[in-house]
């Protein structure tokens, strides 16, 4: 069996992700996508991240690994990484037969450091534009080692924001 490690996020029109250490949009469906993808399985994010989850803890019912040059995790359920690669020895330590897939959760650099290693990736597109966006995803639909494999049509949250899952894979 083969380990997914898939890119998970939510992006605007412009491929922007967050504004404040905050994503730019809270999307109850995209929450809900979020917790069932990610749910007993390892999840791998920055120290900011982590500082945004409620009360800067880990994610319930999943291997959390947050990577952060100097952090220290004494947290249960956290392990602390100081590198991609380092993450990536943690989830085969801790998952040695692959039965997790690996979730990259954010933010912005990591998402970066982690793209080499993903597989896949899972997007949901806000069919917005937001004012001051400080963090961005690379742009999946110009890098030519992707290919989009899905797309849902547009749908309204209840939220009032459009948005539609969008699935990649990377090109051999």
């Amino acid at each position: 069996m083969s380990r997914k490690v898939i890119l998970i996020a939510s992006a605007d029109n412009s491929w922007g992700i967050g504004k404040g250490n905050q994503l730019l949009h809270t999307v109850p469906e995209d929450m809900r996508r979020f917790r069932e993808l990610t749910t007993g399985n390892i999840v791998v994010y920055g120290r900011k991240t982590l500082e945004s989850f409620p009360g800067g803890r880990p994610l319930r019912d999943r291997l959390n690994i947050v990577i952060s040059s100097g952090y220290q995790s004494s947290m249960e359920g956290l392990l602390a990484a100081r590198s991609p690669e380092e993450a990536m020895r943690l989830a085969e330590e801790n998952d040695p037969q692959e039965k997790k897939d690996v979730y990259i959760c954010g933010g912005a650099s990591i998402y970066r450091q982690m793209l080499p290693f993903c597989t896949d990736a899972y997007i949901t597109r806000f069919d917005t534009s937001t004012e001051g966006v400080e963090a961005f995803l690379p742009n999946l639909d110009e890098d030519g080692s992707w290919k989009k494999v899905s797309w849902t049509e547009w749908k309204e949250s209840i939220a009032g924001i459009r948005y539609a899952f969008v699935n990649y894979i990377r090109k051999n």
